[in-house]
């Protein structure tokens, strides 16, 4: 089973689209596409939690810490 993925609105659409390519099977959703662009890290992390959703960011000052927390 592939992970389902969230990307946060630092993410390089680069990226996101080379994900998209490599297999279209891949669910891979954007804050923007969610209505979560500019939206608190800790709401972030909830809402992919609910939709079972992996997190990739390169926000790691802020949302791995919360992370974490939420894993403790």
């Amino acid at each position: 089973m592939l992970p389902r993925l969230l990307t946060d609105e630092n993410v390089w659409p680069a990226l996101v689209a080379g994900i998209r390519s490599t297999d279209p099977a891949i669910d891979v959703v954007t804050v923007q596409q969610v209505g979560l662009r500019t939206m608190r890290d800790d709401i972030i992390l909830d809402w992919a939690a609910r939709e079972n959703r992996v997190v990739l960011t390169h926000g790691s000052k802020t949302l791995v810490p919360l992370a974490n927390v939420r894993l403790a």
